[in-house]
């Protein structure tokens, strides 16, 4: 499995966060690590994508228009995953819920951290865990 950095800086917009998962999901890709900050009037947004080489492919050619669509610098930078050292055991904390809540109160919380979770009975749907 290769992976995609993807750093977004434009205009703090509402539904950049669904616009942004849309784009990956579009694409057959996952984000298995995603920042997301709200500064000022700007949202910054970090994310690593998964998925195969075609699918990581795909995304980097829509970047253009994404940017184009959405107003936002995408930058974007093929990397490596890291290697967890076996006796290292993260703690996770799953609130289940639709990307578009979770994005909505992105609007009262000025910064956020979500690391989805595929489901492997739905399809769409995601875990985040902040």
């Amino acid at each position: 499995m290769e992976h995609l950095v993807l750093a977004v800086v434009g205009n703090y917009q509402p539904d950049l966060a669904n616009e942004i998962t849309k784009l990956v999901h579009s694409c057959e890709c996952n984000i298995s690590d995603c920042h997301i900050l709200k500064m000022g009037q700007q949202l910054v947004a970090t994310l690593l994508v998964t998925g195969n080489w075609s699918g990581l492919a795909k995304c980097e050619n829509m970047i253009p228009a994404f940017e184009k669509k959405n107003h936002v610098h995408v930058i974007a930078e093929r990397t490596e995953a890291d290697a967890y050292p076996p006796d290292v055991y993260p703690y996770t904390v799953y609130v289940i819920g639709k990307a578009e809540l979770i994005s909505l109160r992105n609007k009262a919380l000025p910064s956020r951290k979500f690391i989805p979770k595929p489901m492997p009975h739905a399809k769409q749907a995601q875990i985040f865990s902040p």
